[in-house]
C-alpha cells in the first residue's frame, strides 16, 4: 500500500508526540519519518508544479486560438460587409448557389439601431447610470489596520505555500 503525504505527516506529528519531554531524546523512527514527510512532500510539490506549467501552458494555447477567432470574425465581418457593398452596388438582392442550398439575401434599410455619435451632447434623461455596490477592501483593509472596527469585515491571514 502507498502512504500519502497526509498520512506521513500523521505518522510524523505521532512520533512528535513521543519525544521525551524531560530528555528531549527522540524516537528511533524519528529520521525515517521525517525524510518520508520530505520525499512524499517533495513529490506533492513537483506534481503541484507541473500542474501549473501545463495549466499555463493551455492558458498560452487558449489565448492565440482568441486570437485566431477573433481575427476569423473580423474577417467574416468583413467579408460580409464586402458581399452587402457589392450586392447593393449591383443592385442585386439574392445570390444563390446553383445547387440552391445556400443563398445570400439581402434586405436593404430593413434593420435598425441607434448610432450614438458623441454621447456628450446627449442630455441626462437619455443617459442610463450603473451603480455598483461592492466593498472597498482597500479602504476596508486601511481603516482596520489603524485600529477602527468595520463591522462585517476583518483581516484573516492565510498560510502562503511557495514552490520554487
Amino acid at each position: 500500500m502507498t502512504i500519502t503525504l497526509y498520512k506521513a505527516a500523521e505518522e510524523f506529528a505521532a512520533v512528535l508526540d513521543q519525544i521525551d519531554p524531560e530528555t528531549g531524546e527522540l524516537p528511533a523512527e524519528y529520521n525515517t519519518v521525517r525524510e518520508l514527510v520530505a520525499r512524499k512532500g517533495a513529490a506533492v510539490a513537483a506534481y503541484i508544479a507541473q500542474r501549473e506549467m501545463e495549466a499555463d501552458a493551455i492558458s498560452e494555447r487558449l489565448k492565440e486560438i482568441e486570437k485566431r477567432v477573433k481575427a476569423m470574425r473580423a474577417r467574416t465581418a468583413h467579408l460580409r460587409r464586402y458581399t452587402a457593398d457589392c450586392m447593393r452596388t449591383a443592385g442585386i438582392s439574392e445570390i444563390a448557389s446553383e445547387d440552391r442550398i445556400l443563398c445570400v439575401r439581402l434586405y436593404p434599410g430593413r434593420d435598425e439601431s441607434v448610432e450614438v455619435y458623441d454621447e456628450s451632447l446627449l442630455v441626462d434623461h437619455y443617459m442610463r447610470v450603473k451603480i455598483i455596490r461592492e466593498p472597498d477592501k482597500v479602504g476596508i483593509k486601511a481603516a482596520l489596520k489603524s485600529g477602527r472596527e468595520v463591522q462585517g469585515a476583518r483581516i484573516v491571514k492565510r498560510d502562503r505555500l511557495v514552490i520554487e
